[in-house]
């Protein structure tokens, strides 16, 4: 009886042993996976946070070229404005000048019709 006892100490044993290695084998893969686990949506998030730093780079850009295409074409409205006021000036004054060389001419005329 002792013998049987002893023999099934040692299967035992031997079990426990085995079943320790498996224990820490699958401690050991999942501690891996949880790891890599770790490391991807470290990584992950690292993409995340540089898309989304980008993605504000970008849009303050565009807000800038943006503004820079309004101060410029508010330039250009007010260049064409004063464009404008000068050619009503230049066409009323050639108006004036046509009327003065008319009188200048009809005054001639006359002049030159008694002499």
């Amino acid at each position: 009886k002792l013998a049987e006892h002893e023999e099934r100490v040692q299967e035992l044993e031997k079990e426990r042993s085995f079943l320790r290695q498996e224990l820490e084998r699958e401690r050991s893969a999942h501690q891996e996976h949880t790891t890599k686990w770790e490391e991807a949506r470290s990584r992950a998030r690292h993409v995340e946070a540089a898309a989304t730093e980008a993605k504000e780079r970008f849009a303050a850009r565009g807000r800038r070229l943006a503004e820079e295409v309004a101060r410029g074409m508010e330039g250009q409205v007010a260049k064409l404005a004063e464009h404008e006021e000068r050619v009503q000036e230049l066409e009323k004054e050639r108006s004036f000048l046509r009327q003065e060389l008319e009188r200048e001419r009809s005054a001639h005329q006359e002049h030159t019709t008694k002499w």
